[in-house]
């Protein structure tokens, strides 16, 4: 009886040791995230220094940039100095075993230099993103932003907006139909019809109420948008492919997928004749499956400015001096 009571002892003490140190249970990457957004808000970087780890890694999506711990500081640093007003906004936050989803939109004037810019004045500057944190002994090890720098850019006056043309499929849509699927096969059957490039099997599987977030386009979408929108990806890339490097169910329907996008510039893209070039981005989708294993609500972001850059099409001029692409 004597040995019975040490092992449940020991094993009690092994487990209470074990959630304490590995500091992961849903409740504890919240509050943990409760403390960077409070931190975020009032322009200090103090009380998120403590929560990264020694080998920690910031990694910004426009350009393979890494970054360590100090880095990360400076970075956001930054940010507060050329943003003075900024705000960093709850808005979707997901969590899953040791993995933490934002989904939001931050706001701020541009009144300072940032980024090599002086300060243009420019008002809600807005920056839609995706964060993704990876949590390790307690500790964030993984800080990974997803966002686009064209439209930074853009508002801040930097560059010209591209003339979109108005988002119309050039066939009717079948009715959507349930795929009977959960929601992991359903991501990855939607995927696959992605990759072949079937728009017509694929909005079968968008639900009536379906809307969609691209973020080099930086405004929601509908069935018929989203459907004209990848015809105008798929005509400028005719080999488009998205090769997945994680897959993540997050619950609740929701599944994230982080990538890379490659494809040859072979066809006519958002009025941008074929150059023959070869274009790699990484980028990342957020997907929510409902119980027929339809799409309901998704996003996608990735860096146009990546793209530009990679078909040989910024200047000088058009990227102005900023350092990340330095």
């Amino acid at each position: 009886m004597k040995k019975t009571v040490y092992l449940v002892l020991v094993l009690g003490v092994f487990f209470i040791g074990t959630t304490y140190v590995l500091g992961q249970t849903e409740d504890e990457i919240r509050a943990t995230l409760k403390v960077i957004n409070e931190a975020f808000n009032a322009h200090t970087m103090d009380p998120v220094m403590p929560l990264l780890s020694d080998d920690f890694v910031y990694d910004i999506n426009p350009e393979p940039l890494l970054m360590d711990k100090e880095g990360f500081r400076a970075y956001i640093e930054a940010i507060f100095t050329g943003f003075p007003d900024e705000v960093f906004p709850e808005e979707l936050i997901l969590v899953s075993g040791n993995i933490a989803v934002i989904e939001h939109t931050i706001y701020g004037t541009h009144l300072a230099e940032w980024q090599g810019i002086p300060p243009t004045g420019k008002p809600n500057v807005a920056a839609p993103h995706i964060d993704i944190l990876e949590f390790e002994n307690g500790l964030i090890k993984r800080f990974a932003s997803y966002f686009d720098t064209q439209s930074i850019l853009i508002q801040l006056g930097l560059m010209e907006a591209p003339e979109l043309p108005e988002l119309i499929p050039s066939f009717s849509l079948p009715n959507p139909e349930p795929a009977g699927l959960s929601p992991l096969e359903a991501n990855e059957e939607w995927l696959l019809r992605w990759k072949n490039h079937d728009l017509n099997s694929l909005s079968k599987m968008a639900a009536e109420n379906f809307e969609y977030f691209i973020g080099p386009l930086g405004v929601p979408l509908n069935r018929d948008q989203y459907m004209a929108a990848n015809e105008i990806y798929f005509e400028g890339f005719s080999d488009m492919t998205f090769r997945i490097t994680k897959t993540i169910d997050m619950g609740d329907g929701w599944v994230l997928n982080e990538g890379v996008y490659e494809g040859t510039h072979d066809g006519l893209y958002f009025n941008i004749p074929a150059t023959g070039k070869s274009i790699v981005n990484r980028g990342v989708t957020l997907h929510q499956y409902n119980e027929s294993g339809q799409l309901i609500k998704g996003s996608t972001y990735a860096d146009n400015l990546t793209i530009l850059a990679q078909l040989g099409l910024l200047t000088e001029s058009s990227a102005k001096s900023w350092d990340i692409y330095k």
